[in-house]
């Protein structure tokens, strides 16, 4: 049977928001102390099981609020389309820690049948006796091309065996969430993220639309709908769809997923000869 994967890239969002709590250390120290140290937030709360636990239940309590991968997540969750949770992560402590509450959360409450900790990115590392500028770049895009590789090669196998899947590039540093794209580009996977005035979802364009567009004309001024669109989707079914996927033309459709009414959006218009 085929699963919704989900491939998240993750950051520190739970640590970050907890520094603007009221909790504290066992000792007292409040965790707003550690506003811009969050690796040394997540060495203590590695050294403090009772600290690490009351955090991880203020997570858990409120996880759209504590956690921006969670909210991302949050419309497939409540759809019941999240079967398997992949979580891309950095090798620091703050993201191990963050990526850790967030897996729990995804397993217990919000009941993920699957939830791993995959592929986990090595970034830049300083040194003190390197002075080599090109050659710290070098490693460091070379351990991006490995985070991307990585990342594709599980995306392809779940798409051989049939899964559907979909990228939330929302945590995570930018080259990680530019990393997540260009794998969806490259799979023709859908990219997603939670959109930060809007507080929805997004799905990002990652594909452009190559097929036909003389029939794109079809759909200038008010679009289709009723018999117009009917025999639209006769003749053209495919390319509508792939179309829709691609941005080029907007859908609302019925309760059985049929596409009752189509028009061309912004990109779509442009594409018209």
């Amino acid at each position: 049977m085929a699963s919704n994967v989900h491939v998240v890239s993750c950051g520190t969002s739970p640590l970050s928001w907890l520094t603007r709590t009221d909790l504290c250390l066992s000792d007292g120290t409040p965790f707003k102390e550690f506003a811009r140290k969050q690796d040394d937030l997540a060495r203590r709360l590695g050294e403090d099981r009772e600290a690490n636990a009351r955090a991880e239940r203020a997570v858990h309590d409120k996880p759209r609020e504590a956690s921006a991968e969670i909210h991302a997540l949050w419309e497939y969750l409540e759809r019941r389309e999240v079967d398997w949770a992949y979580l891309v992560t950095t090798e620091t402590r703050a993201s191990q820690c963050a990526a850790a509450w967030i897996r729990s959360y995804l397993a217990r409450e919000a009941k993920v049948a699957r939830v791993d900790l995959g592929t986990k990115f090595v970034g830049y590392e300083a040194s003190d006796d390197d002075d080599n500028d090109n050659g710290r770049l070098a490693d460091f895009a070379a351990r991006l091309q490995l985070l991307r590789d990585r990342t594709m090669r599980f995306v392809e196998q779940r798409k051989a065996a049939g899964d559907r899947v979909f990228i939330a590039a929302q945590g995570g540093y930018k080259p990680e969430t530019g990393i997540m794209m260009l794998v969806g580009a490259d799979t023709g996977t859908p990219v997603y993220y939670l959109h930060e005035e809007m507080r929805r979802t997004v799905t990002l364009p990652v594909l452009r639309y190559r097929g036909d567009v003389g029939w794109l004309r079809e759909l200038i001024g008010e679009g289709a709908s009723g018999p117009a669109l009917a025999e639209l989707k006769r003749e053209h079914g495919a390319e509508l769809e792939e179309a829709i996927r691609c941005y080029a033309v907007e859908a609302r459709r019925d309760d059985t997923g049929a596409v009752v009414r189509a028009k061309l959006t912004a990109y779509g218009k442009s594409l018209v000869p």
